[in-house]
């Protein structure tokens, strides 16, 4: 209780939309505690909001959308900046000096883009003093120069084909994990739907096996009282007796199942325990038969994956070939320069054109060993056409997946129904079996056989029902993600 007090006052501090959330969540859990019946909606809403595998899911998933910027900054601008304070006293030919005196400061934006140009403006500024010069004084002065340098690239990452490639390949491995991440998440709500109906239809095998255990007890009891009127052989005493046991054990073994359900049921809300406090709606009252198909998606997010993954190998092997390429690349340079004695002459002097630097050129780099490109080329096609086949595998069984749980569905209704009505004809002969018995038409035994018949018949009713929404829980994995 008093963590649901404290989820509330948090609840306060948040975005309305969540707010309704958390609060919807709060009233669930209240209802838990109070034993109230838990339908499936409220089940995986406490799952979601419980299970530390889908919380960090969660957390994983959103920094993937958020790291994907990342990509961005390859293209975006950059400050940079830097300061020298530098003390010279080496021997100058050109000027006798005892010592120079030299502070640098520079500043400026550097940006490169998709289509392969770079650019970089840069503004530097730098006081010099030379100290110890015979017979002679040299004041201190300042220079300025603001400077532009381009640089295109031609062949390698020309016109900027390596950086897209980067960009879209660090994009393309960000989202591999949050699809994947996705499919966790489903697959994990899928496990616990599964688990919802494992318990719900566990509890209606312990009831069903108890009745029956009942009902041959009756039997037992009946046939004691014959044989000790001598009206009946104890051989059908014995027989009865041995049902008797027979259901026990079947008694032993849906309790066992549920108990076991019971603790998985909690464990994927983040509870140790295998005490179930809320109750489960009975599947009885479910129109199973009606159930349709689920609305799915285009691409299962494991399919996406696979996608993705021959997008990456893809680049991956367009980045190798442009790194073996040879490099040849443009460059430019503008400066303005000034000289002055004054600091503020020094840099307002230092934007005009009267003493500009020009420079203009190309630089060129190529590898010598082509059989190793060659080499490293054919490796990434390979890989590329690995990762190709495997997407298109992918796609095939999925495909086929869906196919085959809709063909399972369709027959899994069509089979329900026939056992619903061997079920009723079963419990009818049982009913008739029991009226003949007590007026002593047949035999102990056939009222036996006539409890394993319709024994078996609800069995089959109840394993038909689960086979029906485990099919349903797992053709969820291909809607979205809710």
């Amino acid at each position: 209780m008093n963590r649901l007090k404290r989820i509330f006052n948090e609840s306060l501090q948040m975005p309305v939309l969540r707010r309704l959330s958390l609060l919807s969540l709060i009233c669930t859990a209240t209802a838990s505690l109070a034993g109230d019946q838990v339908t499936l909606d409220q089940y995986l809403q406490a799952v979601r909001f419980n299970h530390q595998g889908i919380k960090a899911s969660d957390f994983l998933s959103q920094s993937a959308a958020d790291k994907s910027r990342e990509a961005d900054a390859m293209t975006s601008p950059q400050l940079f900046g830097s300061v020298q304070f530098a003390t010279d006293k080496k021997p100058n030919p050109l000027i006798q000096y005892a010592e120079a005196r030299n502070n640098q400061y520079s500043i400026g934006v550097a940006q490169n883009t998709t289509f392969g140009l770079s650019g970089k403006f840069t503004y530097g500024f730098s006081y010099s003093k030379y100290l110890g010069i015979p017979n002679a004084t040299i004041p201190p002065f300042v220079e300025g120069r603001p400077s532009l340098e381009l640089s295109q690239s031609l062949w390698r990452n020309g016109f900027g084909s390596e950086t897209r490639a980067t960009q879209e390949q660090l994009r393309s491995q960000l989202q591999i994990g949050e699809y994947s991440e996705k499919f966790k998440i489903k697959m994990v709500m899928a496990e616990a739907e599964m688990t919802y109906w494992r318990l719900a239809l566990a509890n209606e095998t312990v009831e069903t096996s108890i009745e029956t255990l009942q009902r041959a007890k009756k039997i037992l009891e009946w046939n004691k009282r014959r044989v000790g009127l001598q009206l009946a052989d104890v051989g059908d005493s014995l027989q009865a007796q041995a049902a008797v046991e027979l259901r026990e054990l079947q008694v032993q073994a849906a309790t066992d199942e549920r108990k076991a359900a019971s603790r998985a049921f909690n464990a994927l809300k983040g509870l140790d325990s295998e005490e179930v406090k809320e109750s489960l709606p009975p599947i009885e009252g479910l129109q199973l038969a009606k159930l349709t198909q689920v609305e799915r998606v285009k691409m299962r997010e494991d399919v996406q994956l696979a996608q993705k993954a021959q997008e990456i190998s893809e680049l991956s092997g367009k980045l190798a070939q442009e790194r073996i390429k040879p490099s040849v690349d443009v460059f430019g340079l503008v400066a303005f320069n000034s000289k002055e004695l004054d600091t503020v002459d020094g840099i307002t002097k230092s934007f005009g054109t009267e003493k500009p630097t020009l420079a203009i050129g190309v630089k060129f780099t190529a590898p010598l060993n082509w059989s190793m490109t060659s080499e490293v080329s054919r490796g990434w096609i390979r890989e590329a056409q690995s990762a190709e086949l495997n997407y298109q595998r992918k796609v095939m069984d999925q495909e086929i997946e869906w196919k085959d749980l809709s063909t399972k569905l369709e027959e899994a209704k069509r089979r329900l129904t026939l056992v619903q009505l061997i079920e009723q004809t079963q419990k009818k002969r049982v009913e008739n079996e029991r009226d003949r018995l007590t007026r002593g038409r047949t035999l102990t035994l056939q009222v036996l056989l006539a409890e394993e018949d319709y024994t078996q018949s609800q069995f089959n009713r109840i394993r038909t029902q689960t086979e029906i929404l485990q099919i349903v829980a797992r053709m969820k994995t291909f809607g979205e993600l809710k």
